[in-house]
């Protein structure tokens, strides 16, 4: 709706003055219609355009990967087609790795990794018992290593070899 971009536009002028990004979290959940539709995906994409052309700004767009994360992004392809860059988050235990899947005007960057630890926050005003957390990252020398989680059966068997271990000593 342009008059709902307009009306955005004017906020973000009277909060801010020099806008860097506007982050568009999820895409989903930030346009009207339907994400599968080539149509409303382009007005969207039209939508973001004029807030980046307002303040010479960088706009990113949060859209999530479907249930097969092999065949890309949910909905129309109409978004990967628009963006200059395009940025795959993955989570492996607690470390994130960051994919460029397209990159327009040069070469793709190599796989950053990243080491995810939670971290509580202050909270402000009323204190009704709940904990603020946030997840911080930090960059990583060395590639995340994805382990499998073990099955009660494999658990019990580990503990029986860890008492067994214990008792015994190592063979």
């Amino acid at each position: 709706d342009e008059q709902e971009i307009d009306n955005l536009i004017k906020t973000i002028q009277i909060l801010a003055k020099d806008i860097k990004m506007v982050v568009f979290d999820t895409v989903a959940r930030c346009m009207t219609g339907d994400e599968n539709s080539a149509q409303d995906m382009g007005q969207a994409i039209k939508a973001m355009d004029k807030i980046k052309h307002t303040f010479q700004c960088c706009v990113v767009p949060i859209h999530h990967s479907g249930k097969d994360r092999d065949r890309g992004a949910r909905g129309s392809t109409a978004m990967i087609g628009a963006v200059d860059v395009s940025l795959r988050v993955e989570r492996l235990d607690k470390s994130l790795s960051l994919v460029t899947e397209k990159q327009k005007d040069s070469e793709p960057e190599d796989i950053l990794w990243f080491h995810s630890q939670s971290i509580e926050l202050p909270v402000i005003g009323l204190d009704l018992g709940d904990t603020e957390t946030s997840l911080v990252l930090e960059l990583a020398n060395t590639p995340g290593q994805k382990t499998r989680k073990m099955t009660p059966s494999q658990k019990n068997v580990y503990a029986a070899l860890q008492q067994a271990i214990n008792e015994c000593g190592i063979i």
